[in-house]
């Protein structure tokens, strides 16, 4: 089964969102926001849940850790998920938790800022040095779910760890 993943980069738009909306869709952080009729919600950070909740979506939410005041948040266990792993890596897993064995990908621009204003203290932005990690993480993923295609069709990605055929 096909699925989408949507993260937050800049390049994400409602369009961009609108255009996956065929596919059963995961969405990573506040890209809910653009798609609040995605089946599931992926954000790795608790300070995320805290700051944003994502009270006002109706799909499955998803974190790494157990979100103590949260009883409706599912945890994510997998060696494919170090610690400081992307939440677009989690919602890429997590689509495949959910059936998938084809992904595409939106707004994983993995390099400036997000398609919403930066993250106030005490959530972080990433870094330069962060993309980089996370495209290993992303390319280790892919190592080990060989049997998953995934497709970034993000235009003008930094992400080099699938395959890039803008949509």
């Amino acid at each position: 089964m096909k699925f989408a993943v949507l993260a937050p980069g800049a390049s994400l738009t409602r369009e961009i969102a609108a255009s996956a909306r065929h596919l059963p869709t995961v969405a990573v952080n506040r890209a809910y926001e653009l798609a609040p009729w995605a089946v599931a919600l992926a954000a790795c950070d608790k300070a995320w849940w805290r700051k944003y909740g994502g009270e006002a979506f109706a799909g499955r939410k998803f974190c790494l850790h157990k979100v103590d005041y949260r009883d409706d948040v599912e945890v994510v266990q997998s060696p494919q998920l170090p610690m400081g792993s992307s939440s677009g890596l989690l919602g890429i897993e997590v689509a495949k938790l959910l059936g998938a064995d084809e992904i595409d990908l939106y707004g994983f621009d993995n390099r400036g800022g997000h398609f919403h204003a930066p993250h106030e203290a005490p959530l972080r932005n990433p870094t330069p040095e962060r993309f980089k990690i996370f495209d290993e993480q992303f390319a280790q993923w892919r190592h080990a779910n060989g049997r998953v295609r995934v497709v970034n069709r993000t235009r003008g990605s930094a992400l080099t760890a699938f395959p890039c055929e803008p949509g």
